[in-house]
């Protein structure tokens, strides 16, 4: 904890407490022993005043110890003043309530006692619940309105906050991924019924490549994404010096089959249509891959509606 919070917090209980020791030595303790009204009252007093004091100086230092951390939120200290009301009121009306019940009871009691005075005692009862019913919605209308204050306060903040999250949303300013996408019919693909994927023929996707086309992804007739044959993993063997296809007996099975192809082929990822940029690249990373998938909703069985790739998204 920090020094400045120690000093706030402790500082105005030592005045208080100072306070306190400074009236009881006028009570002349050691030679006048306790007991009788005066004596009573005194202490009252001297613990009432005692509080008060600490009260005043709880709040007074802390606005002198907070003025650097207030002036640097926005707003200023009157943010930091208003939050401050409550609690003020409601300490200094509790403790002036507290302190008004107390002096009229000993007041009451004590002229109860005095002889001669039978009409206070016969209704000391009746003054003492008069007492309690009088200072009880006094009491409770402090509450009251010190937690009206701060319902009605944090309400308004949420209602505020919430209207401006509806004007200006987190993603408002934001690209979207699916500007960036490649549309699916520019896609360099082949479309086939999954059950014979595997057996499709290597010329028919060697003869998609180019100098712009690295690789081309096979989808199946529901537009779903079931391999993605890249260039650079097609054995060199295969190629002649013409950087033609020479082994065109060769199918995509054929292709899966040779070193990481397989894992590789089906390493790819899916994102929703609305999905921002940042969204995408998460998404991206999450996938382990190189190749994003825009659908609908982001779900694998959703009709592909765009490609992505980590170039597009930087």
């Amino acid at each position: 904890m920090a020094v400045e919070e120690l000093f706030r917090r402790y500082l105005p209980l030592c005045i208080g407490l100072v306070g306190l020791v400074a009236g009881l030595s006028f009570l002349d303790v050691p030679t006048v022993g306790w007991g009788g009204f005066e004596k009573l009252a005194h202490l009252a007093a001297i613990v009432a005043l005692s509080a008060v004091v600490m009260v005043v100086a709880r709040y007074a230092i802390g606005p002198a110890v907070s003025s650097q951390l207030a002036g640097t939120e926005p707003g200023g200290s009157d943010p930091w003043m208003r939050q401050r009301i409550a609690p003020i009121v409601l300490t200094v009306g509790t403790l002036a309530i507290t302190a008004l019940s107390a002096l009229l009871i000993i007041v009451f009691w004590q002229l109860g006692t005095v002889p001669g005075s039978n009409v206070i005692h016969d209704k000391l009862d009746t003054i003492l619940m008069s007492i309690f019913t009088a200072t009880l919605p006094v009491f409770a209308t402090w509450v009251g309105t010190v937690l009206a204050f701060y319902f009605t306060n944090e309400s308004f903040k949420q209602a505020s906050e919430a209207a401006l999250l509806a004007a200006n949303p987190p993603n408002a300013h934001q690209a979207f991924a699916s500007s960036r996408m490649v549309t699916y019919e520019k896609i360099a693909k082949i479309e086939a019924d999954r059950a014979g994927v595997r057996t499709t023929l290597m010329s028919d996707v060697f003869s998609r490549f180019n100098d712009q086309t690295t690789r081309v992804i096979v989808f199946d007739k529901a537009r779903s994404p079931v391999f993605v044959i890249r260039r650079k993993n097609i054995p060199a063997d295969w190629i002649d010096e013409a950087g033609k296809l020479k082994a065109e007996a060769v199918t995509i099975d054929d292709y899966l089959k040779v070193g990481n192809n397989a894992a590789d082929a089906v390493q790819f990822g899916f994102v929703p249509q609305g999905a921002s940029v940042e969204q995408a690249l998460r998404a991206l990373k999450d996938s382990q891959s190189d190749d994003l998938f825009v659908t609908a909703t982001g779900q694998k069985t959703d009709p592909v509606i765009g490609w992505l790739t980590n170039d597009r998204l930087k």
